[in-house]
């Protein structure tokens, strides 16, 4: 099975280490698969930021409201 390089474009083998098109170093399948990984963690950790100082941001605004209204 064949797939394409990711720099080059060039049709590749599946198990290449190296694309012998442009020389460039290949990520196994394992790195790509921890790499994807990471990368839901990651924005998953900022959804919950964002949704954590939207939500403070909401609480500090409304209770400057009440507090000025008093």
């Amino acid at each position: 099975m064949r797939i394409r390089c990711p720099y080059c474009r060039e049709k590749i083998r599946k198990d290449a280490s190296i694309c012998p098109h442009c020389q460039q170093k290949l990520e196994s399948s394992n790195d790509n698969s921890l790499s994807f990984a990471t990368t839901l963690l990651l924005l998953g950790a900022m959804v919950s930021t964002g949704i954590a100082v939207g939500l403070l941001w909401g609480y500090y605004a409304e209770t400057r409201l009440w507090h000025d209204e008093t």
